[in-house]
C-alpha cells in the first residue's frame, strides 16, 4: 500500500512539473505601447490597438515564433514600468538616443521618424525656435528636439511639459495653453487632420530620430532573439512593406544606419 502511495506521489510530482514547464514555454512576452500616438500606436475605431509600431512587433515576434502579449498605456508609465518592474519585457517603438541607451537595451533601429515643432497657424508671432524663448511647449523628455535645443544653449530658456499622449498634446496646443508641440511630423499631422486643428511647422530635424524595440538593461537573451527575428524581416523586406502601409516615406519617415543615429540637425521653416 505504502509503494502505491509513494508511486502516486511521485507521479502526481512528474506531472505537476511537466505542466509547470509547459506553462513556463508558453508564457507570453509582454511588450508596452503608448497610446494616442497614431499613426504608430493608437486604438482604432473599434477600440484595438492598431498602428505601425504594432504591426511591427508582431511580425517580429512572429518571426521568433514566441507568444506576445501587447499592453498600452501612458507613455511615461511604459518607460518606468520597464525600467523598474517585472511586468514588462519590452517596449515596441522607441526612439533611441544616448539618454536612454543608459536604462535600456535595443535592437538594430529599423525606420527614423522625422522630429518637428508645430504650432498654431494663427500664431504670427511663433515663426522659429528663437520664438519659443520663454514659452512653455509639449514634448516628450530625452526626446532629440531636447538635445538641440541644449546644445545651443536654449533648453533652460523654454519650457518644455510632457502630457499623457500626443492627443492631448494636439488639444492643448489648441487651446493656447502650449504655443508649440514636439512630435512626429507624422503624428502631429495625423492629429491635426482627425481634431481639426490648424497647425504649421516652424522647425523639423534634417535626420529623422531612429526607431527600435527597447528591453530591460542586460537582458542579452531576448535582445538577442529579437535582433535574429528583426534582421530576417529586413532581409525578407516585410519592414519596409510595413512602414509603407503606414507612412509616406519620403515625407514622414526613413530607413536609417545606426551611424546615423547622432545627427541631430534641424532645417528653420520661418522663411518657408
Amino acid at each position: 500500500m505504502m509503494v502505491k502511495s509513494i508511486l502516486f506521489l511521485f507521479i502526481s510530482l512528474l506531472v505537476q512539473m511537466q505542466s509547470s514547464s509547459f506553462a513556463d514555454e508558453i508564457k507570453p512576452y509582454i511588450c508596452g505601447l503608448a497610446s494616442g500616438y497614431p499613426p504608430y500606436q493608437f486604438k482604432d475605431k473599434d477600440n484595438k490597438i492598431a498602428g505601425l509600431d504594432v504591426d511591427i512587433i508582431r511580425l517580429v515576434f512572429q518571426a521568433a515564433e514566441k507568444q506576445l502579449q501587447l499592453q498600452q498605456m501612458d507613455w511615461d508609465d511604459a518607460i518606468a514600468t520597464l525600467r523598474f518592474t517585472p511586468n514588462l519585457d519590452c517596449i515596441a517603438g522607441m526612439e533611441k538616443n544616448s539618454i536612454r541607451e543608459k536604462f535600456f537595451d535595443f535592437t538594430s533601429p529599423y525606420y527614423s521618424r522625422k522630429i518637428v515643432i508645430f504650432a498654431l497657424r494663427s500664431s504670427h508671432n511663433i515663426t522659429k525656435i528663437e520664438d519659443l524663448i520663454g514659452h512653455k511647449i509639449t514634448g516628450d523628455k530625452h526626446s532629440s528636439v531636447e538635445f538641440f535645443l541644449e546644445k545651443n544653449n536654449l533648453r533652460k530658456k523654454i519650457r518644455i511639459k510632457s502630457t499623457k499622449s500626443k492627443e492631448l498634446s494636439m488639444r492643448l496646443l489648441q487651446s493656447g495653453e502650449f504655443v508649440a508641440m514636439i512630435a512626429p511630423k507624422a503624428v502631429g499631422l495625423y492629429l491635426a487632420k482627425e481634431l481639426h486643428v490648424d497647425i504649421k511647422i516652424i522647425a523639423e530635424m534634417e535626420v529623422g530620430s531612429p526607431v527600435s524595440i527597447a528591453v530591460k538593461k542586460g537582458n542579452i537573451e531576448l535582445l538577442a532573439i529579437l535582433e535574429n527575428a528583426l534582421q530576417a524581416l529586413m532581409e525578407k523586406g516585410e519592414i519596409i512593406k510595413g512602414v509603407g502601409k503606414w507612412l509616406n516615406m519620403d515625407q514622414d519617415s526613413a530607413f536609417i544606419t545606426p551611424e546615423d543615429s547622432h545627427k541631430y540637425l534641424f532645417v528653420d521653416h520661418s522663411e518657408i
